[in-house]
């Protein structure tokens, strides 16, 4: 408990100093937002000894703030990257416009945390903007057997994307490669 408490007041100087707004105020943008701070603190709750748990928090004021490839730079220094260090790679790829390696991380982050309605849902929207619809109804798939609360969208999810996919190949001439 001790150490959070430094470490949130870390992060509060770190903000301050670089003119990020805090964590705190980050908190109020969006519902989004406010559950990625969720998964913030969670992180923090599991690993108060962890010394990148301020740099996680920096690196999301980064990304709040427009200020994506300061984020990865930071992001690049963890060793063992967790789900969240992951969604926030995703978030700042699709700040610099990247939208395939966000999906990508997206995904990572997915398969780091299985049960993570945010990273899994997050993914699932990646993917469909990437036009990766069999790989959105693979992750709904998953998700109906990991997901106790969001099973009925993962369902009705997977199936629109596989109708997606269908139609897609229905409508994709057959090409022939030459041996």
């Amino acid at each position: 408990m001790f150490s959070t408490r430094i470490l949130t007041a870390a992060t509060i100087l770190v903000s301050l100093l670089c003119g990020c707004p805090s964590p705190a105020s980050a908190e109020e943008n969006t519902s989004g937002d406010s559950v990625l701070q969720k998964e913030l603190q969670t992180a923090t709750a599991t690993r108060s000894n962890d010394p990148n748990v301020t740099r996680r928090y920096y690196c999301f004021n980064l990304i709040q703030n427009k200020r994506p490839q300061e984020a990865l730079d930071q992001l690049k220094t963890i060793r063992d990257p967790m789900g969240i260090d992951l969604y926030l790679k995703a978030m700042a790829s699709e700040q610099l416009g990247e939208p395939g390696q966000a999906a990508d991380m997206y995904k990572q982050a997915v398969e780091k945390e299985p049960k993570n309605d945010l990273f899994r849902t997050k993914a699932i929207q990646a993917m469909i903007i990437m036009s990766r619809y069999q790989d959105a109804a693979n992750l709904c798939s998953e998700g109906k057997t990991q997901s106790e609360t969001k099973r009925s969208y993962y369902e009705s999810e997977q199936k629109r994307m596989e109708a997606m996919a269908a139609m897609i190949a229905k409508n994709r001439p057959c090409v022939h490669h030459k041996h």
